[in-house]
C-alpha cells in the first residue's frame, strides 16, 4: 500500500488520544499530521494543501474538528482527495448532505477518542489504550459524576505542558 494518511486534528487531549489509536491500528502506514486551534483552520488547510501538491494515493482522516463554523473549509479538504471524519462535535441537520463520498463516523454522545477506539477496532486489543480512551472520553464530555473525573482533569492538565505537535 502506497497510501500516505494525512491525519487533520484539534491541538487537545482528544486528539492525542486519536492519535495514540490511530498509531495502535496502523503503526506501518505513514503519516503526516496537523493540528488546529481553530484560530488556524485556515492556514492548516493551505498547508495541507500545499503538502499534498504532486502526491496521488492520499488519505484524509480528520478525528476531533469541528467544521460547523469553518464548512468552507472541510469543502477544500473534500476536494483534495478521500476524507474519513470522525467527530463527536455539534451540527446542524443535513450538515454532511453535501460530502456524498466522505465517510463520516458520528456522536455526540462520545468523545472522539472513543469514536476512534472503536471505529478502529482497538477496543479490547489493549487495555492500558482502552483505560487512557476511558480517561479522555470522562474528561472530554465532563463527565463530572465519573469517580474518575478528577484524574481525568489531572491527565488533561499535564497534557497541556507538553505541545502536541513534538
Amino acid at each position: 500500500m502506497n497510501t500516505e494518511l494525512i491525519v487533520f486534528t484539534h491541538n487537545d487531549l482528544d486528539a492525542l488520544g486519536c492519535m495514540l489509536n490511530i498509531e495502535y491500528r496502523m503503526p506501518s502506514i505513514p503519516k503526516k499530521y496537523f493540528h488546529t486551534n481553530y484560530v488556524n483552520i485556515t492556514q492548516i488547510v493551505d498547508n495541507i494543501e500545499e503538502y499534498i501538491k504532486g502526491r496521488t494515493d492520499i488519505h484524509i482522516l480528520i478525528p476531533d474538528v469541528s467544521f460547523s463554523t469553518a464548512k468552507d473549509q472541510l469543502r477544500r479538504l473534500y476536494n483534495l482527495g478521500k476524507c474519513t471524519i470522525i467527530d463527536h462535535h455539534l451540527y446542524p441537520d443535513g450538515f454532511w448532505d453535501e460530502f456524498p463520498n466522505m465517510k463520516v463516523h458520528h456522536s455526540t454522545q462520545k468523545s472522539a477518542t472513543l469514536l476512534c477506539n472503536e471505529y478502529f477496532g482497538n477496543t479490547g486489543k489493549n487495555i492500558n489504550l482502552d483505560k487512557l480512551t476511558t480517561i479522555i472520553d470522562i474528561y472530554d464530555l465532563w463527565q463530572v459524576k465519573s469517580p474518575h473525573f478528577d484524574l481525568a482533569q489531572d491527565l488533561n492538565e499535564y497534557f497541556w505542558q507538553y505541545d502536541i505537535a513534538y
